[in-house]
């Protein structure tokens, strides 16, 4: 055996090759006509030839209207309506295909086509011919779909569509097949009047078996071409191909199409001497039986081999490193005349092998293969262009399958046939090659070609990728900036749901490019977008420093510097976020706000106020206010005043300050006993002008703690109940817990008391309601009041007992305290 590395291990493009031959040789016109016919025989049947040669050169559009009419002449349900209805869904499906890119809804509407037609007619003998047409659906779908997979090979979608369309049609033939099986000797017998002749059956019989065979070269063109499961299935295809062969006699119209099908399938496993030898019957006479082919010895006759075989001869050649002979092969069809791209002489099988040579050697013509690739698409249409340029992808063993230069003239071409996912694959595989060998600004360039196919093809997330190993790749451009930036708009343009990864990629992008261009062009608007970002998650720090930076809005920067102080709770933390904001914010109002309202007494006195006082003068009103406000501020905070001009929180309605200044006084008074009284009764006076005017909820609970902290918690309900739709009782039990745990006796007995009170209103019995009976029993013991705890738990036990366990325990420790 003769085995060639090159061809058993099938680089994808070469495969790309084998199915455009595959679907090229002998793939069948099914017409329900009485002479059914290999494509491109010339037969006696005037409409059937004309429909093949409106096909074979472009203009499906006139074929599918002509069989539209003819459809609609014909009588409903009568062999001539199945021919026509069969004409009409290849016309459709030629149609479709043709289009740039390929209309998706081609595949249901020619399906409907047939399936509307069987159902109407299930029992016609012409229904074979409708099966076998929808099958053949199935299979050109499998086709465009294993093209695409080629392009993108990484596209798990796209090869599970390719796989589901060739089960589709591998079951739709094998169903087919079994049931011509048993109707082919009743046929034969003529015992019912309903069949077609027997003679036609066999025909639609061979074509289904030849179908078959190719089916099984379509699913090895989804594997990897060096895998078992595509090497098994093209040593499938050949076995089948034999049996065929053995039952197909030599004069038979088929035996060219079962001959080339097992050449093929031979030629896919890797044994050129297997593929020669099953050639032979189709080669002139005085060849002899040892012998291979050669144009030499064929000249003589050389037309008497039909091109489709000599594209087999020329592709067999070339895989045996022959390419003198296979120049001779292709000198001996061509003429210099059919080399241009409006010439339409040779099958596009011999077109697509003068490729594969143009590619092969260990110096490919590059530059003639891209020419002839569209030569090809000009001769024969989109399919075949494909093709062709799938091949001009990869160019197997050569050196050449590095150039980019070819991979890029495919995506262009590509492009134009608006397939652009595949177009934009081929970009990056270009600009990763031309990273590799040094070349950044052109992988620069195809980087955004890549970016902006991808786009067009609805991928925002390769898009974005593309844009940002362009700009990342080549920082010194002039556009890399941009082009990375625009790789984060295009991550919002495709939106994220919560924290994903989508979102992850879009902070990452943003902080590289802070990161590669900190002072760039582009930097401020990079600086925004993460800030916003940060502050979308509340991660009110990282926006804050980044607001900083953007020194054009030093307002908006304090803004976010106070809401990081206002969620900070732990009081370490907030100093040294204070800290921080001091330091990179202007000494202005907005710097002494910060200072008035979350420094601590120490910071206070060492601000300088005076110096503030003195820049009043020059400073515009809403910075000047802000200032007289954080002086009069820390003037209170100090103990030089006791009241404080609210004014100032009324002219500012959006901004949380009177929370914050509620905050800030109610910590003042927990840390400063002695200063209670006198801050609250500014509390209760911000917290009175806040309900009077028309404003968002506050936070109630908030102010409760100020109030308690400033031992006014006998106002506390009563100032809570001016603001709309009250959280009354859980503020109640709230209020009561604030007060169970304050520092001040009188504080905690209220707290009993209203703990008391607020039990009293809920359902006797209840988890909740042994709760609040255990933390009055823990209260007890805050103020010394043993007996009370132990009457009470004691009470509770007698009468009501919990059925929890563990309130039980509490229950029977607190009995015995006293």
């Amino acid at each position: 055996m003769q085995c060639i590395q090159s061809i058993g291990l099938l680089p994808a493009a070469v495969r790309a090759l084998a199915i455009a031959a595959v679907l090229s040789v002998g793939l069948p016109s099914i017409d329900a006509s009485e002479s059914l016919t290999p494509l491109g025989r010339e037969t006696t049947d005037r409409q059937g030839d004309l429909q093949r040669r409106l096909l074979e050169s472009g203009l499906a559009a006139i074929a599918e209207q002509i069989c539209r009419q003819k459809l609609a002449d014909a009588k409903p349900g009568s062999d001539e309506s199945a021919t026509w209805t069969i004409r009409l869904s290849n016309a459709m499906l030629q149609r479709g295909i043709e289009q740039r890119p390929i209309d998706p809804s081609i595949w249901n509407r020619s399906s409907e086509l047939l399936d509307g037609w069987l159902i109407g007619y299930e029992t016609s003998r012409r229904a074979d011919w409708i099966r076998l047409a929808r099958a053949m659906v199935d299979f050109r779908r499998s086709q465009t779909a294993t093209l695409s997979v080629l392009a993108s090979p990484e596209s798990s979608p796209l090869r599970q569509a390719a796989l589901a369309a060739i089960r589709d049609c591998e079951d739709r033939l094998t169903q087919l097949a079994d049931a011509l099986q048993e109707t082919i000797p009743l046929a034969d017998l003529k015992r019912d009047d309903r069949l077609a002749p027997a003679a036609e059956l066999r025909v639609v019989q061979g074509t289904v078996q030849r179908q078959l065979v190719r089916t099984l070269l379509a699913r090895a063109d989804l594997y990897p071409p060096d895998s078992d499961d595509a090497l098994a299935a093209a040593a499938d295809a050949a076995a089948q191909a034999e049996t065929l062969l053995r039952k197909t006699p030599a004069d038979d119209p088929s035996f060219g199409d079962v001959v080339r099908l097992l050449a093929e399938s031979w030629l896919r496993v890797g044994d050129t001497h297997k593929a020669t030898l099953a050639l032979r019957p189709l080669l002139p006479a005085n060849e002899s039986e040892e012998g291979d082919p050669t144009p030499s010895t064929a000249t003589a006759s050389i037309w008497d081999i039909v091109p489709e075989t000599g594209a087999m001869l020329v592709r067999i050649a070339i895989a045996e490193g022959k390419r003198n002979e296979a120049q001779q092969w292709l000198d001996a069809y061509y003429s210099p005349n059919d080399y241009t791209k409006t010439v339409r002489t040779a099958p596009p099988t011999l077109d697509l092998a003068r490729l594969e040579f143009l590619l092969s050697g260990k110096n490919p013509d590059v530059q003639s293969a891209a020419d002839w690739a569209e030569a090809i698409e000009a001769r024969h249409g989109a399919f075949y262009g494909r093709t062709a340029s799938l091949r001009l992808i990869d160019l197997g063993d050569s050196d050449a399958g590095s150039d980019p230069r070819v991979m890029a003239t495919a995506a262009a071409a590509m492009l134009r046939r608006g397939e652009f996912a595949a177009a934009a694959g081929q970009y990056a595989e270009a600009a990763n090659r031309e990273a590799k060998s040094g070349e950044a600004e052109s992988a620069f360039q195809h980087r955004l070609q890549a970016g902006a196919a991808y786009r067009k093809a609805g991928d925002l997330d390769a898009a974005s990728q593309q844009l940002a190993q362009a700009g990342e790749g080549l920082t010194s451009h002039r556009l890399a900036q941009a082009a990375h930036l625009q790789a984060a708009f295009l991550l919002v343009e495709a939106g994220w749901p919560g924290d994903s990864p989508r979102q992850r990629r879009y902070q990452k992008l943003l902080e590289t490019q802070l990161r590669l261009w900190p002072e760039g062009e582009q930097t401020p608007q990079a600086r925004q977008m993460l800030s916003q970002l940060f502050e979308n998650r509340q991660a009110w720090a990282d926006a804050a420093r980044l607001w900083t930076l953007s020194a054009g809005d030093s307002t908006r920067a304090a803004s976010l510097w106070r809401k990081t102080l206002r969620t900070e709770k732990e009081p370490d933390q907030q100093a040294d976020l204070l800290q921080e904001a001091v330091a990179q914010l202007p000494a202005d109002g907005e710097q002494a706000i910060l200072i008035a309202m979350w420094g601590n007494r120490t910071q206070l006195l060492k601000f300088e106020w005076d110096s503030l006082n003195e820049q009043l003068r020059q400073a515009d009103f809403p910075a000047a206010d802000k200032a007289r406000f954080a002086a009069a501020l820390a003037q209170l905070r100090l103990g030089k005043t006791s009241t404080l001009d609210l004014d100032f929180l009324s002219a500012n309605p959006d901004e949380p300050w009177p929370l914050d200044l509620i905050d800030c006084l109610g910590r003042d008074a927990q840390q400063h006993s002695v200063d209670r009284k006198r801050l609250g009764t500014v509390i209760v006076a911000v917290a009175n002008r806040i309900a009077s005017e028309t404003r968002s909820l506050p936070d109630q609970l908030a102010i409760l703690k100020a109030l308690v902290a400033s031992e006014q918690s006998n106002r506390a309900m009563e100032v809570i109940g001016l603001f709309p739709e009250p959280r009354s009782g859980s503020l109640a039990r709230e209020l009561a817990q604030m007060l169970l745990h304050s520092d001040v006796p009188d504080d905690r007995r209220q707290g009993i008391e209203r703990m008391l009170q607020y039990g009293r209103g809920m359902k006797k019995g209840s988890d909740d309601w042994f709760a609040v009976q255990l933390e009055i029993c823990e209260a007890y013991l805050t103020v010394n009041d043993s007996q009370a705890a132990a009457k009470l738990a004691n009470y509770l036990l007698l009468t009501s007992p919990p059925s929890d366990p563990q309130q039980l325990s509490r229950l029977r420790e607190f009995a015995q305290a006293d």
